[in-house]
């Protein structure tokens, strides 16, 4: 399980990488989406079997909340936490008294800000598309956003014609995690996704579905 929307820049790619992976192994999968909490509550207990995208960190920026997940040890992708603002803002050196919106669950994002600002200029938002419109509406200066994400949907709506990217502030490496009990297929899917490195077949499988992302 992960929160993010099937369609959305993360599992667009790893979702068809995990599979193959799996299909290697001889296991099909079900995929399906959760809110942050519940998806990794349920991971936890094993009641699913992982998580298809989470930080490398994400033990360290979820407090060690849940132990029974286990990395697989093959990095999935890289992405990058932006900075948005209308144009005319140029970019600070820090973001100090500027109001920042970011999605709620993502859980690195609210730990980066937190040590940096003041809680009362942070502001929470169920999706980066409801950040986008406080940010054309006037009532944040900032969105914390996947540059990927961003991009699209400045991109796909004239309405966010005038929202800029202004500067990466964090790369994130990203991989999968799956519970304990299986910890023996966590080995395995991470040598067949660095087989698959080697192969072609990653980067393939990556483009072509980055190319209908893009599409969409």
């Amino acid at each position: 399980s992960g929160s993010l929307p099937h369609d959305s820049y993360q599992p667009t790619v790893i979702i068809p990488l995990l599979t193959e992976a799996l299909r290697r192994n001889g296991y099909e999968a079900e995929f399906v989406k959760l809110p942050a909490k519940r998806s990794l509550a349920l991971s936890n207990s094993g009641m699913t079997d992982g998580e298809i995208h989470r930080v490398s960190n994400f033990h360290e920026v979820s407090g060690n909340q849940y132990p029974n997940l286990i990395r697989i040890e093959s990095k999935m992708l890289s992405v990058f936490l932006s900075t948005f603002s209308l144009k005319g803002l140029k970019a600070p050196n820090n973001l100090t008294g500027l109001n920042i919106g970011y999605k709620l669950g993502e859980e690195n994002t609210k730990n980066l800000l937190t040590k940096r600002y003041p809680e009362s200029y942070l502001h929470t938002t169920a999706s980066n598309e409801m950040s986008f419109r406080m940010l054309i509406n006037g009532r944040i200066d900032i969105v914390i956003s996947e540059s990927e994400a961003g991009k699209k949907l400045i991109n796909n709506d004239a309405k966010y014609k005038d929202v800029i990217e202004l500067s990466h502030i964090q790369k994130l490496d990203i991989y999968s995690y799956i519970h304990c009990k299986h910890s023996h297929l966590a080995e395995n899917i991470a040598a067949t996704l660095e087989l698959m490195k080697q192969d072609g077949t990653f980067s393939q499988i990556k483009e072509k579905f980055l190319a209908e992302y893009y599409s969409k």
